[in-house]
């Protein structure tokens, strides 16, 4: 097989990979939304086509290439034992086996200290033997990437930006209540810290519950809809809390000022209101927007039956 048959094997078979040329030389990086900063871009393959690294597979043939994989410790030692030490004066390691012989899996000249293998011109047949390590080199790259992501939720998660949602006002806290609601839809962090941002988006929503009715109805409903995804996405153990279905249906009715009857009064002639009716009207049209999504999650009973009334009138409010 060609250098080329190879690279066209590993971008049909795997997902999220970024392949970056230098030289002539490719390199296979896990980054699913091509996004990660240089000092972050390490590869889990290689494809070599020079002697530009080491000298020992002669690949300044024409021709010529070397496909490089990183393995996990646990299946590197497996197959080669422990890993070797002595390296003569160009740094290459002495593995005890000739890294210039063609189509054998073999471990790397340089890089075997850190768990990699090499194939000097890998037949078809013998790549087919490869796949499964190159699906688990895939794979490790995958869990490398994602706890990095969650080290990095953890590491935002700090005093400080409690802080800035502590002491924050205005567009400030704006952007803290974004950002926290940002982090908690990634789904590169785990269940638990998505969970511990959405509190903080939260708190930074609550905060801006002050002022005119207009801006509290807002943040109010803000409120609701994050409650809301959390209950339905993330499922978390919350029995008294504010991810707790029945505390959510509370809350949403003691905001709301009318009852269902009043509010189908009011829209069954709503286009002749005035403003501050209107405005009523679509104040609790904004804040029963979860209910949809809500009623499933709770028990038989007045509260359900109440929110249920409410679910049904919706549409018809301005």
């Amino acid at each position: 097989m060609d250098v080329s048959e190879v690279e066209r094997y590993l971008r049909d078979t795997f997902v999220g990979i970024n392949v970056l040329e230098s030289s002539g030389d490719t390199f296979v990086i896990y980054d699913p939304n091509a996004d990660l900063p240089a000092h972050r871009q390490f590869p889990f393959l290689t494809l070599v086509t020079g002697d530009t690294y080491d000298r020992v597979s002669d690949l300044s043939r024409p021709g010529a290439y070397r496909l490089n994989i990183g393995l996990t410790k646990d299946t590197y030692t497996t197959r080669f034992g422990a890993v070797p030490t002595r390296r003569d004066e160009s740094g290459v390691l002495d593995a005890g086996c000739d890294y210039a012989r063609r189509d054998t899996l073999m471990p790397h000249p340089v890089y075997a200290t850190q768990h990699w293998v090499c194939v000097v011109e890998p037949s078809a047949a013998t790549l087919e033997t490869l796949k499964p390590l190159l699906a688990e080199a895939h794979a490790f790259a995958v869990r490398k990437y994602r706890n990095q992501r969650v080290r990095s939720c953890r590491l935002l998660m700090d005093e400080h930006f409690q802080t800035l949602v502590g002491e924050a006002h205005g567009q400030e806290l704006e952007a803290a209540r974004l950002l926290a609601q940002d982090r908690a839809y990634d789904d590169g962090c785990s269940r638990e810290d998505r969970v511990r941002w959405a509190a903080v988006s939260l708190e930074a929503s609550r905060r801006q519950g002050g002022g005119g009715r207009g801006r509290r109805t807002r943040a109010r409903s803000q409120e609701f809809m994050l409650r809301m995804w959390v209950i339905d996405r993330l499922a978390p153990d919350d029995p008294d809390g504010d991810w707790n279905p029945e505390a959510l249906a509370g809350d949403t009715l003691d905001a709301l000022e009318l009852s269902p009857a009043e509010a189908r009064a009011l829209a069954a002639h709503w286009s002749e209101l005035d403003v501050e009716r209107m405005r009523e009207l679509r104040r609790h049209k904004n804040l029963t927007a979860h209910l949809d999504r809500l009623i499933g999650h709770l028990r038989p009973g007045p509260v359900r039956d109440q929110l249920g009334a409410w679910a049904a009138l919706r549409p018809l409010l301005p």
